[in-house]
């Protein structure tokens, strides 16, 4: 709809918001009960599964309580209350009645029924059409929706006179006196025992107008989801004419972060919004008789993830919000997003991608090592971005062009939601497949394949390519470390034989001072390395226990910075070699560092290195 009455409200807007930590704390405390209730070594039989489920433990993760009602149907299964195949859930994934009533009689009407669809008014929003990007050459599941031959339509939804259950992390719209609800308006089909102390004790909010609910089953902690998905929504709420944007409130969840404040203060700007309409509940809060609710089809009907399928009117809303986000110039123009800052789902073989894309003129970058703005900075100012599949690669959707994009898929898992960005955005897109890896979800992905995929891309030569090794190092021993520390080893007694393979031609020995004296853990350190701020540096070196170690750890120490990712010595290894190593991303306030081996052990212990 554009400005309402010509003017902008506040450029500068703070939002209130939750503290994350309560946010966090109330989604892991549900998580870990949920672990104890459902999923105990010991058997858990139906009546128990059946009560915890009507009562909502494990509902405030979308992931977790698909893995409870599968477990939920195989425990049914092998009591023999269904068949091979069946479900004791109905399409609203509430327990049926029936089987209630068979397992848990006194639960048997707990559930709200699903209220008359003639109360609720729909708008089409969205047309269906063809999907002009279709694309069949990704393999299965990250092809889940850019291979769809068309892209269903986009509708808003109303009802009058409902009430609002909002959570932080779930809604549901219904009907207390008429015992309704409304699935397709309802993230999850929450109880009447679940709501029960809620509408008791939670707090009614006042008459806040026009409320549109926002958030969906999905977090939007997550950038891609918060972007694609909830950014468009209030874009496409807010063009569509049904209402006075003065008298609305935009229902949110979860605890937003700088990237989540950003979007807001730009499509606030785009809009003509204040902070007052975007309202995030850091707890239960119940709307009783709203004058007005809207919802989207694509929170709960019809999964239209990225940007309603990529559908050119969301994606020009995010190239308008977009547009509006502060950006600042940056050095970066062909970059990897590394993973090693992620609990899962990285590439075990991580450093040999990178040195084959250094060969290439790629730089290496950990996002959080940098500031939110300094992110978006980075990504949107690179003309090629390679990428394992992660929440990083969002913050190409903000790109003012269209930048070359590799992205690096896990086997038999993710989605296509980067890939479909992209193309809608005109990028060139290539993709590499990995292989199985680990149970964390780490996997690997051979180096001829992205080569492969970069030559593809056709990017040419860069003008010069840095050798991804850096020298001017001195080493010696810090402050208050034993003087024998980190000496070159003359005394050949008791050293180990051999040197692994490109490491040098010397062995240090290193010799744990007294903790008493000594309190520092250092043993040796290089120092005065000449480095460059926002470079992300990578620092190994081979390490040999013995087998009268009585240590704890041994590790190196890049920068003396935070938030390293480190691979320490297996401290249960002896009498061989092993590669260690810390990765961090020089501050910007820094030009130079030490690397520090640290020795946590008694005193007179003794490691050997290759410096």
């Amino acid at each position: 709809m554009g400005n309402l009455d010509g003017t902008k409200r506040r450029a500068d807007m703070s939002f209130a918001i939750p503290d994350p930590k309560t946010v966090n704390f109330a989604k892991r405390l549900d998580w870990e009960r949920a672990q104890r209730v459902y999923f105990a070594s010991s058997p858990s039989s139906l009546p128990t599964l059946f009560t915890h489920y009507v009562e909502g433990v494990g509902c405030y993760d979308d992931w977790t309580w698909f893995q409870i009602r599968r477990k939920i149907d195989s425990v049914a299964v092998l009591e023999g209350l269904i068949a091979e195949g069946g479900s004791v859930f109905d399409p609203a994934l509430r327990i049926r009645k029936e089987h209630l009533e068979a397992v848990c009689p006194a639960y048997s009407g707990a559930y709200y029924d699903i209220g008359p669809a003639s109360l609720v008014t729909s708008l089409l929003v969205l047309e269906e059409g063809p999907n002009e990007y279709q694309d069949l050459s990704l393999p299965s599941p990250p092809n889940n929706l850019l291979g769809k031959v068309r892209r269903p339509a986009l509708r808003l939804h109303a009802i009058d006179d409902a009430d609002l259950y909002l959570h932080p992390l779930c809604y549901q719209v219904f009907k207390e006196r008429e015992s309704w609800f409304y699935p397709s308006a309802s993230s999850r089909s929450c109880s009447r025992i679940s709501l029960e102390q809620s509408l008791v004790s939670a707090p009614s909010l006042p008459d806040t107008g026009t409320t549109v609910i926002i958030q969906d089953r999905f977090p939007g902690r997550n950038f891609a989801h918060f972007l694609f998905d909830w950014i468009t929504r209030i874009g496409l709420f807010c063009e569509s004419g049904v209402e006075d944007l003065r008298d609305c409130v935009f229902a949110l969840g979860g605890a937003p972060g700088r990237f989540e404040t950003l979007l807001l203060e730009a499509l606030a700007s785009e809009y003509d919004l204040s902070e007052e309409q975007f309202l995030f509940p850091s707890h239960a809060l119940v709307l009783r008789r709203a004058r007005r609710l809207y919802w989207f089809s694509d929170q709960v009907e019809s999964y239209l993830h990225p940007a309603q399928m990529a559908h050119p009117r969301s994606v020009d809303i995010i190239r308008r919000v977009a547009a509006r986000v502060p950006r600042a110039p940056t050095r970066f123009k062909r970059i990897y997003i590394s993973r090693s800052d992620a609990p899962r789902r990285r590439l075990s073989n991580e450093g040999e991608i990178c040195r084959a894309l250094i060969l290439h003129g790629f730089e290496p970058v950990v996002l959080s090592d940098f500031s939110v703005e300094d992110q978006i900075s980075i990504v949107t100012g690179a003309d090629c971005v390679v990428s394992p599949h992660g929440m990083g690669m969002t913050h190409l959707a903000l790109h003012p062009g269209t930048p070359a994009v590799l992205e690096i898929h896990q086997p038999g898992s993710g989605t296509d939601a980067y890939a479909f960005m992209a193309k809608a955005m005109g990028c060139h897109y290539e993709f590499a497949v990995g292989e199985i890896g680990n149970s964390w979800g780490d996997y690997t992905v051979q180096a001829d394949a992205v080569l492969s995929a970069i030559e593809r891309l056709d990017l040419g030569m860069p003008s010069s390519v840095h050798d991804g090794t850096y020298g001017n190092a001195r080493v010696g021993n810090p402050e208050n470390t034993h003087p024998e520390a980190g000496q070159l080893d003359a005394d050949t007694t008791g050293s180990p034989q051999g040197l692994p393979l490109n490491c040098g031609d010397s062995i240090m020995r290193h010799v744990r001072a007294d903790p008493e004296v000594f309190p520092d853990t250092n043993v040796a350190a290089w120092y005065e390395i000449d480095l460059e701020p926002g470079r992300l540096y990578t620092a190994t070196c081979w390490v040999w226990i013995p087998e009268a170690f009585r240590g704890t750890h041994v590790e190196l120490n890049v920068g003396e910075w935070p938030s390293q990712r480190r691979i320490p010595a297996d401290v249960q290894l002896r009498e061989q070699w092993q590669q260690i190593s810390a990765t961090r991303t020089c501050p910007p306030d820094r030009n130079t560092g030490h690397v520090v081996l640290r020795v946590v052990a008694p005193g007179g212990d003794i490691v050997f290195s290759t410096g």
